[in-house]
Protein backbone atom coordinates (compact mmCIF):
# COMPACT_ATOMS: atom_id res chain seq x y z
CA UNK A 1 0.00 0.00 0.00
CA UNK A 2 2.90 2.72 0.65
CA UNK A 3 4.25 1.73 -2.72
CA UNK A 4 1.32 2.72 -4.43
CA UNK A 5 0.86 6.19 -2.68
CA UNK A 6 4.50 6.64 -3.17
CA UNK A 7 4.20 5.92 -7.18
CA UNK A 8 0.85 8.03 -7.27
CA UNK A 9 2.52 10.97 -5.59
CA UNK A 10 5.78 10.72 -7.88
CA UNK A 11 3.36 10.79 -11.48
CA UNK A 12 1.54 14.14 -9.49
CA UNK A 13 5.10 15.79 -8.65
CA UNK A 14 6.05 14.57 -12.41
CA UNK A 15 2.96 15.71 -14.06
CA UNK A 16 3.52 19.26 -12.03
CA UNK A 17 6.91 19.38 -13.42
CA UNK A 18 5.86 19.58 -17.13
CA UNK A 19 2.89 21.64 -16.52
CA UNK A 20 4.82 24.31 -15.28
CA UNK A 21 3.37 27.54 -16.92
CA UNK A 22 0.56 26.30 -17.71
CA UNK A 23 -3.04 26.93 -15.96
CA UNK A 24 -5.86 24.79 -15.72
CA UNK A 25 -9.14 25.94 -15.60
CA UNK A 26 -9.56 28.97 -17.92
CA UNK A 27 -11.85 30.79 -19.08
CA UNK A 28 -13.82 30.88 -22.41
CA UNK A 29 -15.10 34.52 -22.02
CA UNK A 30 -13.86 37.68 -21.87
CA UNK A 31 -11.81 38.91 -18.59
CA UNK A 32 -13.94 40.98 -16.39
CA UNK A 33 -12.11 44.28 -17.70
CA UNK A 34 -13.06 43.87 -20.93
CA UNK A 35 -16.93 42.88 -20.27
CA UNK A 36 -17.74 46.23 -18.86
CA UNK A 37 -16.60 48.15 -22.40
CA UNK A 38 -18.95 45.29 -24.50
CA UNK A 39 -21.62 45.30 -22.58
CA UNK A 40 -21.90 49.00 -22.65
CA UNK A 41 -21.42 48.46 -26.53
CA UNK A 42 -24.45 46.25 -27.09
CA UNK A 43 -26.35 49.19 -25.08
CA UNK A 44 -26.07 51.48 -26.74
CA UNK A 45 -26.71 49.91 -30.26
CA UNK A 46 -30.25 49.15 -28.30
CA UNK A 47 -33.10 51.74 -29.20
CA UNK A 48 -36.24 52.11 -26.70
CA UNK A 49 -37.84 53.86 -29.12
CA UNK A 50 -40.39 53.01 -32.40
CA UNK A 51 -38.85 51.04 -34.74
CA UNK A 52 -39.13 54.53 -36.95
CA UNK A 53 -37.36 56.30 -34.20
CA UNK A 54 -40.32 58.06 -32.77
CA UNK A 55 -40.71 58.08 -29.05
CA UNK A 56 -43.85 57.47 -27.28
CA UNK A 57 -45.89 60.75 -26.16
CA UNK A 58 -48.00 59.13 -24.04
CA UNK A 59 -47.93 56.27 -21.65
CA UNK A 60 -51.17 54.28 -19.96
CA UNK A 61 -51.32 51.39 -17.56
CA UNK A 62 -53.87 48.20 -18.74
CA UNK A 63 -57.14 48.19 -17.10
CA UNK A 64 -58.57 45.01 -18.01
CA UNK A 65 -57.84 42.29 -20.10
CA UNK A 66 -58.10 41.86 -23.77
CA UNK A 67 -56.36 40.01 -26.65
CA UNK A 68 -54.34 43.20 -27.39
CA UNK A 69 -53.23 43.22 -23.81
CA UNK A 70 -52.38 39.87 -23.77
CA UNK A 71 -50.28 40.30 -26.83
CA UNK A 72 -48.62 43.37 -24.93
CA UNK A 73 -47.84 41.27 -21.81
CA UNK A 74 -45.77 38.66 -24.08
CA UNK A 75 -43.62 41.39 -25.67
CA UNK A 76 -43.17 43.11 -23.00
CA UNK A 77 -41.71 40.32 -20.99
CA UNK A 78 -39.56 39.64 -23.86
CA UNK A 79 -37.82 43.58 -23.29
CA UNK A 80 -40.08 45.28 -26.31
CA UNK A 81 -42.38 48.01 -25.96
CA UNK A 82 -44.58 46.90 -29.10
CA UNK A 83 -45.22 44.73 -31.98
CA UNK A 84 -43.38 47.21 -34.50
CA UNK A 85 -40.16 47.41 -32.11
CA UNK A 86 -40.34 43.23 -32.07
CA UNK A 87 -40.76 42.76 -35.97
CA UNK A 88 -38.07 45.35 -36.92
CA UNK A 89 -35.62 42.93 -34.96
CA UNK A 90 -37.09 39.34 -35.48
CA UNK A 91 -40.24 39.31 -37.71
CA UNK A 92 -43.71 38.76 -37.77
CA UNK A 93 -44.45 36.69 -34.28
CA UNK A 94 -45.62 33.17 -34.84
CA UNK A 95 -48.98 33.01 -33.00
CA UNK A 96 -51.43 30.03 -31.75
CA UNK A 97 -54.16 29.66 -34.70
CA UNK A 98 -57.17 31.60 -34.45
CA UNK A 99 -59.21 28.59 -32.89
CA UNK A 100 -57.40 28.47 -30.22
CA UNK A 101 -57.21 32.32 -29.82
CA UNK A 102 -54.61 33.73 -31.97
CA UNK A 103 -51.82 34.85 -28.97
CA UNK A 104 -48.29 35.20 -29.66
CA UNK A 105 -47.00 31.54 -29.26
CA UNK A 106 -43.35 32.24 -29.10
CA UNK A 107 -40.74 35.47 -28.86
CA UNK A 108 -37.12 36.24 -28.89
CA UNK A 109 -35.77 37.88 -25.98
CA UNK A 110 -34.32 41.63 -26.96
CA UNK A 111 -31.03 40.85 -24.72
CA UNK A 112 -30.14 38.15 -26.03
CA UNK A 113 -32.10 36.39 -28.98
CA UNK A 114 -33.11 33.31 -26.55
CA UNK A 115 -36.54 31.85 -27.37
CA UNK A 116 -39.75 32.06 -25.37
CA UNK A 117 -42.63 29.63 -25.62
CA UNK A 118 -45.99 30.85 -24.56
CA UNK A 119 -49.39 29.06 -23.68
CA UNK A 120 -52.28 28.87 -26.01
CA UNK A 121 -54.44 30.79 -23.52
CA UNK A 122 -54.42 33.52 -21.31
CA UNK A 123 -51.09 33.99 -19.46
CA UNK A 124 -51.55 37.82 -18.14
CA UNK A 125 -53.96 36.95 -14.64
CA UNK A 126 -55.24 40.15 -13.56
CA UNK A 127 -52.86 40.71 -10.38
CA UNK A 128 -50.31 41.30 -13.73
CA UNK A 129 -52.31 43.77 -15.65
CA UNK A 130 -50.87 47.27 -13.73
CA UNK A 131 -47.67 45.85 -15.38
CA UNK A 132 -48.80 46.39 -18.97
CA UNK A 133 -47.77 49.60 -20.93
CA UNK A 134 -49.87 51.10 -23.24
CA UNK A 135 -47.80 53.38 -25.77
CA UNK A 136 -49.39 56.06 -28.04
CA UNK A 137 -47.33 57.43 -30.88
CA UNK A 138 -48.10 60.57 -32.65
Amino acid sequence: RMVGSRLSLARCISCESAMDGLAIGGVSAPMTAERPQQVKKQLSRRTPDAADGRKPTRMERAKAWTPEIEDQFRLQNSGFKSLDEYVDMYGEPERWPNELGGFISKTQLKSNGYFVYWRKFRECEDKHLAQVKIYYYD
